[in-house]
């Protein structure tokens, strides 16, 4: 899989460092990674999003209640 360097969002720059076609991870942190998982209640939004959206746009009801931009890094640096 190619990856282009192109972009400059947070997730262009995260997929850069993870590097997908080359192992980053030991096999107990990628287990630890996957275990990651939504709680109940932005389960069930994203449930009321996918109900709202079939035949609609969902740009202003995703963008509801979102964070801004490099909010969600700060959030894992304040965790790790």
């Amino acid at each position: 899989m190619h990856v282009s360097h192109a972009g400059n969002s947070e997730v262009s720059i995260l997929n850069r460092i993870l590097r997908p076609n080359a192992p980053t991870f030991s096999p107990e942190a990628a287990q630890d990674i996957l275990a990651l998982d939504f709680d109940q209640a932005d389960k069930e939004r994203m449930r009321q999003l996918s109900a709202r959206g079939k035949g609609t746009s969902l740009i202003s009801t995703v963008c509801e209640g979102m964070e801004p931009r490099g909010h969600a890094r700060k959030r894992l640096m304040q965790t790790a």
